[in-house]
């Protein structure tokens, strides 16, 4: 089945910890044209799918770096349409 490149994509949910400081996620995208939005849940990630995601970023077409709150326990990127290129999610954490 083609689904053609405006179909709704979006990442594995990336887990994790709930330090002081919530965790940052940088979003790059390499030669490629993409509308995304960064989301973060503080559901329990390794039960179920959270049923509740929170936009941390509603809406991006340019590289960007994003903090969650403190006490997230997940992060995703959706993708709601790209042209060909990658896009890089970076995920970083540490202790206050």
């Amino acid at each position: 089945m083609d689904i053609g490149w405006t179909a709704l994509a979006r990442t594995p949910t990336f887990p994790t910890d709930t330090y002081t400081t919530g965790p940052l996620i940088g979003v790059d995208l390499g030669g490629t044209t993409c509308n995304y939005a960064v989301q973060q849940t503080n559901d329990a990630v390794y039960d179920n799918n959270p049923a509740s995601w929170q936009a941390l970023q509603a809406a991006g077409t340019a590289n960007t770096i994003n903090q969650a709150l403190t006490g997230t326990t997940g992060l995703r990127v959706t993708v709601a349409s790209h042209t060909s290129g990658v896009v890089i999610v970076i995920i970083s954490q540490a202790r206050a």
